[in-house]
């Protein structure tokens, strides 16, 4: 064996042997409810604030529906949707 097909062997063992549990943080349900009742004070589609945003529709849609992990670049998205919706999220 190589020297590397032997470090693809370790690297691979130790994978199999970490036993970590990896616990996805999703939006807030208060935060994605905030967004949409802004949202529709504004009387907009989620289509239109994507369209504005310059996102895909689905990431509003999982967003207000609770289904966004809760990652850098959503929260990107929700400081684009608080100043589209000149509003400052209580719920972060």
């Amino acid at each position: 064996r190589s020297d590397e097909e032997k470090a693809i062997s370790r690297k691979l063992a130790k994978l199999e042997n970490e036993s970590d549990v990896v616990k996805v943080e999703y939006i807030p349900n208060a935060l994605s409810k905030e967004i949409q009742q802004k949202r529709c004070e504004k009387k907009e589609t989620q289509k239109d604030l994507a369209k504005k945003l310059c996102v895909q529709p689905t990431v509003i849609s999982d967003i207000e529906s609770g289904k966004a992990i809760y990652h850098q670049e959503t929260k990107k998205v929700i400081q684009k949707i608080q100043k589209e919706c000149g509003v400052k999220f209580v719920n972060k």
